[in-house]
């Protein structure tokens, strides 16, 4: 018999961040935006402003499995609403049930907000790898009498290492490995070319030197390299979530989470891939590169030494950042939308908002 404790405050979670740790490297697909290093920061920036819902699924004196969720107010063409989700501030923070049993934690904690008294509006799961969730979730939402709206959240794009690197590198077309070629060849031919990759082992291993040349080389080339309304939207250099990932950068750290990979000419920084890392899952939050035509080969090149580095590291799996995808795909073994489930209360304001989200194809 399956129960399902309900926790409130952060206080109350500290004492079980181990057993949560343990849990993700057990999770199919675990990425850092589940992690509890991940909810601290999120909690702490925009903790103000939600609700904390922390699920946890015992199976008698074991814990089975951990949904965090929060609730937050959101504006819509009928005023405000209060929205149950994930904790995540957008496409690519790939997110779903924490441990080895996604699918009896979902149900389990899709009951329970049935049968508690409800404060929220909407119900909204999104960012959700289709490649790893397999229909759970909406096969969850239907059994709990929660039917939703499916749409489309971004692309999860990635890369799998099913054995090591010769294996996959022979296993791309001959189009991409002579690109390769050629690209290295026209940056060496701009000067010394260095590839930095930077996953630190955290505090635990006395490895946690944040390395905030690295990290500006990333927000630089971003400012620099990007297009106005790129610029404006990468989460690196955003008013709102620019400061929130700086601050980050230093827990990750701490944690052992970072993934960061630079490559440079000359000494000067011309492309970058940062993101997160955890249980041999890489997940890149952004990536970025200059635009100069001496430096024209930078993101070819960049790719294929990361991934190489990544599956070197016995790393099985590499998610790209979505401004990747337009030189990503040739890397690429799985491509899919990302998917999002929505299910609004049964109120007639919710109702109304529902169809006339709907006319316009939103969820």
């Amino acid at each position: 018999m399956l129960r399902v404790e309900e926790v409130n405050g952060l206080a109350e979670l500290q004492p079980r961040w181990l057993r949560w740790r343990k849990l993700l490297g057990e999770t199919r697909g675990g990425t850092f935006f589940q992690s509890p290093t991940w909810l601290q920061a999120y909690w702490q920036a925009f903790g103000h402003a939600c609700r904390l819902r922390v699920l946890i699924v015992h199976a008698g004196n074991e814990v089975l499995g951990i949904v965090p969720l929060v609730v937050s107010n959101r504006r819509s063409r009928l005023g405000n609403c209060r929205v149950l989700s994930y904790p995540v501030l957008g496409c690519g923070m790939l997110f779903g049930p924490i441990g080895p049993n996604p699918t009896a934690c979902l149900l389990s904690t899709l009951r329970h907000l049935q049968q508690t008294p409800r404060d929220w509006d909407v119900l909204d799961l999104a960012t959700i790898d289709p490649t790893m969730d397999c229909g759970r979730t909406e096969h969850a939402l239907h059994r709990s009498g929660l039917p939703a709206r499916q749409s489309d959240a971004g692309s999860v794009a990635a890369t799998r290492f099913e054995s090591d690197w010769q294996t996959y590198w022979s296993g791309r077309s001959v189009h991409c490995r002579t690109s390769v070629h050629r690209a290295e060849s026209r940056l060496a031919a701009a000067g010394n070319v260095q590839y930095v990759h930077y996953r630190p082992g955290g505090t635990a291993t006395g490895d946690d030197e944040p390395r905030w040349d690295l990290y500006d080389a990333c927000v630089a080339i971003v400012s620099k390299a990007a297009t106005e309304v790129t610029a404006a939207t990468s989460p690196l250099t955003q008013p709102i979530t620019g400061p929130f990932f700086r601050n980050l950068h230093a827990l990750a750290v701490e944690a052992g989470a970072i993934d960061l990979h630079l490559l440079m000419v000359d000494g000067l920084p011309v492309a970058f891939s940062y993101g997160y890392w955890t249980a041999g899952h890489a997940v890149a939050l952004e990536c970025g590169w200059r635009s100069e035509r001496a430096f024209k080969g930078a993101p070819t090149v960049l790719m294929s030494r990361l991934l190489e580095g990544c599956c070197s590291l016995g790393d099985r799996r590499f998610t790209f950042a979505a401004s990747s995808l337009r030189w990503a795909r040739r890397w690429l073994t799985d491509l899919a939308p990302g998917e999002r489930y929505t299910y609004y209360a049964r109120t007639p304001r919710m109702q109304l908002l529902r169809f006339t989200r709907s006319l316009v194809g939103l969820g």
